[in-house]
C-alpha cells in the first residue's frame, strides 16, 4: 500500500541525525522548502479563508495561521496522511505562537536522547508560514520526545530575537562524539524493537492514530534531500550505511552466504509488514557481485522519471549490511528506480576492488 510504519521514518531521520549535529540544519532547510512549495498551503487557505485577505495586517495573518495550524493535522488525517494526531496552540501573543503537536510520526515513542528530533517539521512550519505571510517566520522546537516530553512543541515568531529570549527546554549536556554515536546506536536498536513489537505483536506506539503514515512523509523528509542537493544525497547514503551496519549481525561470511542473509532480512515478516517495500530478491552475479531488486520501495514509489535514482538510504543500507556480514568494503549503485523510469528499484552491489 501507500503507507509505511512510523519507525521506518524515525530510523531514517535518526540515522541521519546520528552522523553529525549539523544534520538538523539540513532537515530544517528541506522541510522549509517543502512547506513553501508543497500543496499544504492550499489546505491552510481552505481551513482559514481569511489567510487570503490581502488587507489584513501581518500580525492578524500570523494569528489566523496559528488557528489554521491548530486544525491542520486533523484535516490532513481526513485525507489519509497520518503525520500526527492533532495540534493545538498553547500560547499566543503579538507575532508569537507556541504550537503543541501530539503523536507526531517523526518522534512518538522515541526514548530520551537529549536532542530534539523534528527539524523537518520545524522547517515545514516556517515554510508554510512564509508562503502565506510573505514574511520570514522563525521556528524552533522547544519540547520533543527526544527531550523527554510526550509531545512536540514548536515556537514560531516574526522576530528571531524573541525566540532566543524564550528558550523553554534545556538540552542535555553535549556528549562527546563517541558517546553520542553509542547513544544513537542504542536508540536505533530500540526503535527497531518498537517496530517489531508494533508490527508483529500489535503493541501500539501511537494510541489515538495509526502507527502507519503515508509514504509521502518519508519521501518528503528523506528522498527529497537528494533532489534538493546531490551532495546531501551522499549524506543520506552514509546514514543508510550506518543503519545497515547496526542492524546486521557480525559474521565473516562469503558474499554468497551474506547475500542470503540480506535477502532473508529484507523479506522478514516485520520488514514486509512495515511497508518499507513489498518484496526483495537477491541474485548472486559472481563471487564479488550481487543484484538486489526491491518492489514497491517506499522511498521512490510513485515518483516521476527524473533521470536519477532516488534511494540513497537503501543503497547505503545494503552497503553497510553487506560490509558488516562479510567484514569487507562494498559499493552499491542504484541501476533501476522509479526516478529512472522503472517501477521497481535495483542495486548492483560489489566488493570494492581496492580491498
Amino acid at each position: 500500500g501507500d503507507y509505511v510504519h512510523i519507525s521506518n521514518l524515525q530510523l531514517a531521520t535518526i540515522s541521519l541525525l546520528s552522523l553529525d549535529v549539523t544534520a538538523g540544519n539540513l532537515l530544517y532547510s528541506i522541510g522549509k522548502l517543502a512547506g513553501k512549495t508543497g500543496a499544504f498551503t492550499g489546505l491552510l487557505y481552505d481551513i482559514k479563508p481569511e489567510l487570503g485577505d490581502p488587507y489584513t495586517s501581518i500580525e492578524e495573518k500570523f494569528r489566523n495561521f496559528l488557528i489554521a495550524i491548530d486544525r491542520f493535522h486533523v484535516r490532513q488525517n481526513e485525507l489519509g496522511v497520518f503525520d500526527a494526531r492533532s495540534a493545538e496552540v498553547v500560547e499566543e501573543s503579538e507575532g508569537y505562537g507556541c504550537i503543541r503537536v501530539y503523536e507526531s510520526a517523526t518522534a512518538t515513542g522515541v526514548p530520551v536522547i537529549g536532542e530534539p528530533l523534528c527539524y523537518f517539521t520545524a522547517g515545514m512550519l516556517s515554510g508554510l508560514a512564509e508562503a502565506i505571510l510573505g514574511e520570514t517566520v522563525y521556528v524552533a522546537e522547544r519540547n520533543c520526545w527526544g527531550l523527554g516530553a510526550s509531545f512536540c512543541e514548536f515556537e514560531l515568531s516574526l522576530s528571531k530575537d524573541v525566540l532566543e529570549g524564550r528558550k523553554t527546554a534545556t538540552h542535555l549536556t553535549k556528549k562527546g562524539v563517541k558517546d553520542r554515536e553509542e547513544s544513537f546506536n542504542r536508540l536505533i536498536k530500540t526503535l527497531t524493537r518498537n517496530m517489531i513489537q508494533s508490527v508483529l505483536e500489535g503493541r501500539r506506539i501511537r494510541v489515538g492514530i495509526s502507527d502507519y503514515t503515508h509514504i509521502m512523509n518519508l519521501q518528503q523528509q528523506v528522498t527529497s534531500i537528494k533532489l534538493a542537493d546531490p551532495v546531501s544525497g551522499f549524506f543520506i547514503r552514509l546514514a543508510g550505511k550506518r543503519l545497515g551496519r547496526i542492524l546486521a549481525p557480525e559474521e565473516g561470511l562469503p558474499v554468497s552466504d551474506a547475500a542470503v542473509e540480506l535477502r532473508d532480512f529484507m523479506n522478514s515478516p516485520f520488514a514486509l509488514m512495515s511497508g518499507i517495500h513489498s518484496n526483495c530478491s537477491v541474485k548472486t552475479l559472481d563471487d564479488e557481485r550481487i543484484l538486489v531488486t526491491i518492489d514497491s520501495c517506499a522511498f521512490a514509489s510513485g515518483q516521476e522519471k527524473i533521470g536519477v535514482g532516488l534511494c540513497e538510504l537503501e543503497a547505503g543500507f545494503i552497503e553497510g549490511f553487506m560490509e558488516k556480514l562479510t567484514g569487507k568494503p562494498f559499493s552499491s549503485k542504484e541501476v533501476e528506480c522509479w526516478g529512472l523510469g522503472q517501477r521497481h528499484c535495483a542495486f548492483q552491489v560489489e566488493r570494492e576492488k581496492f580491498s
